[in-house]
């Protein structure tokens, strides 16, 4: 009988203490939005090999008045060779702005930037003829085994003139493919052109064959030599005939380090590594008349 006591005791100290700990897990995971895996809205931050945080958005506001800068004040700017790549554009080709993204579909901040950014920037700007867009590629395979077949599904969709509407599906779908083995993400990426309209033949045969590594590896390298190193990396180019300057500088200031202000001959240039809240992109766009 005394046996039976204490076996009945130590199961239920056991139980006790699986209970307690799954509680307190629970409670971490909660505090810490998936222990810091899943980005929690409001947050910032990129995807970087080696290590992927999330930061609290801590930049003030912009002090918007002021003029457009002269050659004397641009001189301080370090120069940045910027192209657009071979992607397709979204929006007027006659757009003051340009808005160069370098991204990684199974980047996480990357899908944030999609979801509460480009959702909000698109009817406002690029709709509106003021911002035209161009995505880049930079899959980040260190740390995300599926993007570089992200990449190439773009690709073969942009094979068939859907790149802008796989581009949205792959990252409306990021929970169902990212980190599932290659071979259900690519079934997963044949489904989404079946579901477009593609002709999945030419599909399978494009992304099976890896068509577009070549055009893939020079996006990376493109990046990596404007000194992109995690995802997203966000050039924003302003006409310096539209931009006023100074509101510019101020709103970079501001912004803490997030923002990095570079030059070419006719533009200004705001780097944004990381997904920024939508505010941060509109103060920077704001310092345009348009």
């Amino acid at each position: 009988m005394g046996d039976e006591g204490a076996m009945t005791l130590s199961k239920d100290y056991i139980y006790g203490i699986v209970i307690v700990v799954l509680v307190a897990l629970l409670t971490v995971s909660v505090f810490t939005n998936g222990f810091g895996i899943i980005p929690a809205k409001g947050t910032s931050g990129n995807c970087n090999p080696g290590t992927m945080t999330g930061t609290e958005n801590t930049s003030g506001t912009a002090n918007v008045s002021g003029s457009t800068g002269t050659a004397d004040e641009y001189a301080g700017l370090q120069q940045m060779p910027l192209t657009v790549g071979s992607l397709p554009v979204q929006g007027q080709a006659s757009a003051p702005v340009t808005w160069i993204e370098f991204s990684d579909f199974e980047c996480p901040y990357c899908q944030m930037l999609f979801s509460q950014v480009d959702s909000q920037l698109i009817p406002a700007y690029v709709q509106t003829g003021k911002v035209k867009m161009y995505f880049r590629n930079f899959p980040l395979t260190q740390i995300h085994p599926n993007a570089e077949a992200a990449a190439e599904a773009s690709r073969c969709a942009n094979e068939q003139g859907q790149f802008w509407a796989m581009h949205d599906k792959l990252f409306t779908e990021q929970g169902t493919w990212a980190g599932a083995s290659a071979s259900d993400a690519q079934t997963d990426f044949i489904g989404y052109a079946t579901g477009l309209g593609l002709n999945a033949t030419q599909f399978t045969s494009c992304l099976t064959a890896g068509k577009y590594a070549n055009d893939i590896q020079t996006d990376l390298q493109d990046g990596q030599s404007f000194g992109v190193q995690g995802t997203p990396g966000v050039f924003v180019m302003l006409p310096k005939s539209q931009t006023d300057f100074t509101a510019l500088k101020n709103v970079v200031s501001a912004s803490g380090g997030a923002l990095t202000l570079y030059q070419d001959n006719d533009s200004l240039i705001v780097f944004v590594g990381g997904a920024l809240p939508y505010s941060e992109f509109t103060q920077v766009l704001n310092t345009v008349t348009y």
